[in-house]
């Protein structure tokens, strides 16, 4: 190759380059939050500042289409509800820390689904749900025992439309179904 047609390569890539830096199209930055056991709710979703998992999963922190919400490795006590809303084209994904074990336990939830998903376009990623209630043989002759207090492991509210939500290698177990539709 020539020093002319060297020249010229690096010209219209510089041009190119140049063109699609300064296109005025949108911004393609996602955030990354955090969430931990100990988390507190008044925090800003930083790695030294996480939330509590059931604010950042509330709808009210500032997580947007395209972002992560990682989990910190730990037990996540309680029930909780995501009422994440991604996009079709910027899912929000919901994952644990790499080499962490995030953990949602249910415990004693009663009949209330552990982790309830009512938002749309978000994506679940490589965490646990549980219930370390210890009950596990109920006095009644039923399908539907009311003396095993646990809940729905994984509980899809279907009562308004919720597309786009994905489900990557969760581990549910000890959990009264460990995936419903409702």
């Amino acid at each position: 190759m020539t020093f002319l047609k060297i020249a010229g390569v690096r010209r219209n890539s510089a041009i190119a380059l140049f063109a699609l830096l300064n296109s005025g199209g949108v911004a393609c930055f996602a955030a990354q939050y955090y969430a931990a056991p100990n988390g507190s709710s008044s925090g800003d979703g930083s790695v030294s500042r996480p939330w509590t998992l059931s604010h950042a999963l509330s709808g009210s922190a500032p997580i947007k289409p395209g972002d992560t919400l990682w989990l910190w490795g730990g037990t996540y006590n309680g029930t909780f509800t995501s009422n994440l809303q991604g996009s079709a084209s910027s899912p929000i994904v919901v994952r644990q820390m790499l080499n962490e074990r995030a953990t949602i336990d249910g415990g004693n939830s009663g009949g209330d689904g552990i982790f309830t998903v009512r938002g749309a376009y978000t994506w679940y990623w490589g965490f646990e749900i549980m219930s370390s209630d210890p009950v596990r043989v109920s006095s009644q002759v039923s399908s539907w025992p009311t003396d095993i207090p646990r809940g729905e492991g994984l509980d899809i509210d279907q009562s308004t439309p919720h597309p786009g939500l994905k489900f990557i290698n969760l581990v549910i177990h000890d959990t009264r179904q460990g995936v419903s539709f409702w």
